[in-house]
């Protein structure tokens, strides 16, 4: 399914080849993620909502960076709790965007047929409805239950049922929440939001630790001058910081920074 939909891609933009032949397909792609420990999250999203998180607080001095920190995650250990604890009350199984996932998959169920292979060894093919408008038949899927195993690739890589899990265990009479990895339940996300947290209280009365002292490096004291107040880079800013003539260049201008689409020379000829 990955080569048939990537030769799609490459037809539509060629020149895009070269550079995603530099990536390990395992880094930006949900299909290779063989074994699904990313749990259907794309390269950066978690750093990305740790980013958010601290927001504000990325040029601040080590001890109120610290202090930011701490707050912030009291702040969301305490809100994160009650909205748990609402939804073990309410007799939520799992978390509420799987849910909300699950229902949306669970109306496309209605245009599939399921075709038992084995049911010893809970074999199945899911074939989606023929489009009367496009005039192309649906496409067919093997299931593989035991091995928690759709051809679709979703369930290995979102660790939840697909839509075609979702059929099966609907004219099979399966619970389709015993697919869902734990994770993704209620209770196991009560347990990461369970810890608790001591107010520290006045800095003046804490004892002094025992240990080593610590002496500052004076080669790294921040120099004269502004801050830099810019966010660290990461891999995803590898491209803009090569030299322009490896980047790739627009096919009707030979300009960096845009593509053929979005050619501003194309579009005033327009």
């Amino acid at each position: 399914m990955f080569d048939i939909k990537f030769q799609e891609f490459i037809d539509a933009n060629p020149q895009c080849v070269t550079w995603f032949e530099r990536l390990a397909k395992e880094k930006w792609c949900r299909s290779h993620d063989a074994e699904g420990r990313r749990f259907g999250h794309m390269t950066t999203n978690l750093a990305e909502c740790v980013n958010k998180v601290l927001r504000g607080a990325r040029n601040l001095p080590i001890t109120a960076l610290v202090k930011l920190t701490c707050s912030r995650l009291v702040e969301y250990f305490v809100t994160r709790r009650v909205e748990i604890n609402r939804n073990i009350a309410e007799g939520r199984i799992v978390a509420k965007k799987v849910e909300d996932d699950l229902q949306r998959m669970n109306q496309l169920t209605i245009h599939y047929r399921v075709r038992i292979y084995d049911r010893d060894l809970q074999l199945f093919e899911v074939e989606d409805a023929y489009n009367q408008s496009t005039h192309v038949a649906g496409d067919i899927m093997r299931v593989d239950l035991i091995n928690r195993k759709c051809q679709c690739g979703r369930f290995t890589a979102r660790r939840y049922p697909c839509s075609h899990v979702l059929a099966v265990c609907k004219m099979e009479k399966l619970n389709h929440y015993s697919y869902v990895d734990p994770v993704f339940t209620v209770q196991y996300i009560s347990q990461v939001y369970a810890a608790h947290w001591y107010p520290i209280g006045n800095e003046l009365l804490i004892q002094q630790g025992e240990g080593p002292t610590v002496i500052p490096n004076v080669t790294l004291t921040r120099t004269k001058g502004r801050p830099k107040s810019t966010r660290i880079q990461n891999e995803m800013d590898w491209v803009e910081s090569q030299p322009a003539s490896s980047q790739q260049r627009c096919r009707g201008c030979n300009q960096t920074g845009h593509n053929m689409r979005t050619c501003p020379t194309r579009l005033r000829r327009a």
